[in-house]
């Protein structure tokens, strides 16, 4: 068997001295293609952790109810939202969910000193954050008195407060939604990688 090894050794290394051209290229080629198969693996290993930390963000473990099943049912008129009984019975009938929190999304005109754009506004409970496991990097939530009170305030994305205030610090400001209703900016979302949204309590 020794001997069996000896000379396969002998005869590869005089192919490789009797053919050295050919020997590099079958050597280029095997880099190659070890290469071109490492950086495919990264490149998917990328995407594949770009792609769950996006659902990460946006909340993995979460469910959402919507009174709209399909497209036909959004443009039917008759379909209603969901009420404050039907968020009850999911509070009480409901065994294994955390918690049950509405949300109203509306796009709206939000203006502040002259400047206006056009974002994604949202009416929730304080909770919201929690349960989409975002942070803050200025100020706090605002809390369920403030809910109770129909207190005007709101917190802010990341993006929707450097659309509208640039480098200034939005906290303590003011903004309109929908040209009427006034929100005092209470809190400031950390960027989360995609644009985000403005959080109102009403």
């Amino acid at each position: 068997m020794k001997k069996l090894r000896f000379e396969e050794v002998s005869a590869a290394a005089q192919i490789l001295v009797r053919y050295p051209g050919r020997s590099a290229l079958t050597m280029l080629g095997l880099a190659i293609g070890v290469a071109a198969f490492i950086a495919m693996v990264s490149f998917g290993e990328g995407a594949r952790r770009s792609v769950i930390a996006q659902f990460g963000m946006l909340g993995t473990n979460l469910l959402v109810v919507s009174p709209f099943s399909g497209q036909r049912e959004a443009l039917n008129r008759s379909v209603q939202p969901l009420t404050d009984s039907d968020i009850q019975s999911l509070r009480r009938e409901a065994t294994t969910l955390r918690d049950v929190i509405p949300v109203a999304r509306l796009d709206q005109d939000v203006s502040h000193d002259g400047l206006h754009h056009w974002l994604r506004t949202t009416g929730t409970l304080p909770g919201f954050a929690d349960l989409h496991s975002w942070t803050l990097v200025g100020g706090g939530m605002f809390d369920l008195t403030d809910v109770a009170q129909r207190a005007k305030v709101c917190v802010m994305g990341a993006t929707p407060a450097r659309l509208l205030f640039g480098d200034a610090d939005p906290l303590g400001q003011t903004i309109t939604v929908g040209g009427v209703l006034p929100c005092r900016v209470v809190g400031l979302l950390a960027t989360k990688g995609y644009s985000a949204e403005t959080i109102s309590t009403t």
